[in-house]
């Protein structure tokens, strides 16, 4: 095995594995477990490590901010779910009045509330799948760099996110309620004008 190179070198050993994955991050998959020596050896310099921790810490807050993208959205999905039941629900009791008084006009209102719910299910069902895809992906993101050794980075990633957020008053009930403004009881009749429109 090569002998170790002094902490200050600048270059890396011309083994042709460490040379051709020098610039892959997968480099830390062979790394992790071995010494000291073996590491900066691999990675160049003790400079080249610091850079490469880095990288994985601004990974990693990527991965976290894209989960928490991710979980915005389905909760966005879930409230427009959660309205579109509830205009469901007055469609159906429309319907139902308007056949015991064999009103015309009260039926075709109960056909807008539904269509009007089945529009905003769909824009519900594609926030959700946005979110699902996103998380999957950030979870996975996550998983590779904990299984690099850059657990660390992670952590340190996701308290630094955290940090962000709380300092940011209403960053995340303002994001809510987007998807759930329009949420309320049908019965008001004010709210009924402006639930009839698919607006959402």
């Amino acid at each position: 095995m090569p002998q170790g190179r002094p902490s200050n070198s600048p270059t890396v050993p011309s083994h042709s594995n460490l040379t051709s994955a020098r610039n892959t991050i997968a480099i830390d998959d062979a790394t992790t477990t071995a010494d000291t020596g073996i590491h900066n050896q691999a990675l160049g310099s003790p400079n080249q490590y610091c850079e490469r921790d880095n990288i994985a810490r601004e990974l990693a807050g990527i991965a976290w901010e894209r989960a928490r993208i991710a979980l915005e959205r389905i909760t966005i999905a879930c409230d427009r779910m959660d309205v579109a039941h509830q205009r469901m629900n007055l469609a159906h009791r429309l319907m139902n009045i308007a056949r015991l008084r064999q009103s015309i006009t009260l039926e075709l209102e109960a056909h807008g509330y539904m269509s009007s719910a089945r529009e905003l299910m769909g824009t519900a069902y594609e926030h959700m799948d946005i979110g699902r895809e996103l998380l999957a992906q950030a979870v996975e993101w996550l998983n590779q760099l904990v299984a690099r050794g850059h657990s660390d980075a992670v952590r340190a990633a996701f308290s630094e996110l955290d940090a962000e957020q709380q300092a940011i008053p209403g960053t995340t009930s303002a994001t809510n309620n987007e998807g759930s403004s329009s949420a309320g009881s049908f019965d008001d009749p004010a709210r009924e004008e402006q639930a009839h429109s698919p607006d959402r």
